[in-house]
């Protein structure tokens, strides 16, 4: 029988051993201890008595909090204004962000006094009328994240500033491109891609890559498509370019791609 001693009742840190834990006791004794949090945690008896662990892991948590803050003047972190201030460089700066496509990857930028402080962009928040329940807008949604470009909203607002109201010039009138895709029935999805890369004129209002009478579901790849068309999807998924990367480049439906990336179509050539 291992022998141990009884630490029933003490107390260590935050922690008050309340039994053995007699599943655990093999080669090490274990304790079941309560934290002040009211946390239950098996904890071996040495780490206890040298004072290695002093919580459930409470007591670490709050360290973190205060870590995060200390060296802070604002003492802002956590909240909903710094949490938007960093959620706004983020996916205009970093590309594994999956929002970045949207922003950073079409060249949208936070300016230099925000990227580089949040104190800057905190007084100008609360000086143009932030609060909790707003959102950050930008006015030109081509435009960067900068005070002239800038205001808090509500969601409606937002919504109706979003990219399905970009404007386009056609035949010298102004329209959305929500607008000429209902009036053409071009996908609006297209549409945005393509004027997300930069496509203007004739490219944006280009006609598709395949035609687009044809209506989904009716007919498989092999219909829609040319041999010589597939022969190139073939080679791009070769290089390692993903299946949306073709389809939004080609202006064809990303299911055709799958489809001849798998073998069920074109399978032949």
């Amino acid at each position: 029988m291992t022998k141990y001693k009884d630490l029933t009742g003490m107390k260590f840190g935050r922690l008050t051993v309340i039994r053995l834990d007699r599943e655990r006791t093999k080669r090490k004794t274990y304790w079941f201890c309560e934290c002040e949090c009211g946390n239950i945690k098996s904890i071996r008896s040495d780490s206890l008595q040298c004072g290695a662990i002093l919580s459930c892991g409470c007591l670490k948590k709050e360290q973190d909090r205060v870590n995060l803050t200390k060296n802070h003047s604002h003492k802002m972190s956590g909240t909903r204004l710094y949490e938007t201030w960093c959620g706004m460089k983020q996916r205009c700066n970093n590309p594994n962000d999956k929002r970045y496509d949207r922003y950073g990857g079409r060249g949208i930028s936070v300016c230099e006094e925000w990227e580089s402080s949040f104190e800057t962009f905190m007084k100008w928040s609360y000086s143009n009328g932030y609060k909790d329940d707003l959102l950050i807008d930008r006015i030109n949604n081509d435009g960067n994240y900068e005070p002239s470009n800038c205001r808090w909203t509500d969601n409606k607002t937002q919504c109706n500033n979003r990219r399905s109201n970009i404007p386009i010039i056609i035949n010298g009138k102004t329209v959305t491109l929500k607008e000429y895709a209902e009036r053409t029935g071009l996908s609006a999805t297209m549409l945005y891609a393509r004027y997300e890369r930069g496509e203007r004129g004739d490219r944006l209002t280009r006609e598709p890559f395949c035609d687009k009478k044809v209506q989904r579901g009716t007919l498989n790849a092999n219909n829609v498509i040319t041999k010589e068309q597939a022969k190139l999807i073939k080679v791009r998924l070769s290089k390692g370019e993903t299946a949306i990367q073709i389809s939004r480049s080609l202006d064809i439906s990303k299911h055709i791609v799958y489809d001849i990336k798998r073998g069920k179509t074109w399978a032949w050539i």
